[in-house]
């Protein structure tokens, strides 16, 4: 029987979701860097992308706090926490309760240079409404 490096794996699985999000970005021909915008488990899927991939800005909503916080079910181990600088407009949005957990815990919560928008409830009349007034601040 083959052991299987559960590590391994696990970013495996991101780095072909990552591969998929490149192409389908690619496939899009539009002409310029685009603004990704992700929600719950797939902020992990745009935190591994940004790394070595062109973009304007990045949007989260409801990231895990770390990558120790990914539930198991959704990646077999853990994985290094992701290694980007702050160098473009990043916001992450959440209630009250989560951006506390993103502060008290999170890197993107620590940062000085992330938008953290927080919201009562995350409906998608909230979620739409802080996009557009962050993305027009942005002028995008």
């Amino acid at each position: 029987m083959n052991q299987v490096d559960l590590g391994r794996v696990s970013t495996e699985l991101i780095i072909g979701h990552v591969i998929g999000l490149r192409s389908a970005i690619r496939s899009a021909m539009i002409p310029f860097a685009p603004v990704i915008i992700a929600r719950s488990a797939a902020c992990n899927i745009a935190q591994a992308y940004v790394p070595s991939n062109p973009a304007i800005g990045i949007f989260l909503v409801v990231p895990d706090a770390t990558n120790q916080a990914v539930p198991s079910k959704l990646l077999p181990t853990t994985l290094d926490e992701f290694p980007f600088e702050a160098t473009f407009p990043i916001a992450v949005m959440g209630t009250h309760a989560e951006m506390d957990v993103l502060k008290s815990r999170g890197r993107l919560g620590k940062e000085s240079t992330v938008d953290l928008i927080e919201t009562s409830e995350l409906s998608d009349h909230a979620f739409l409404t802080k996009l557009e007034s962050w993305l027009d601040n942005l002028g995008v």
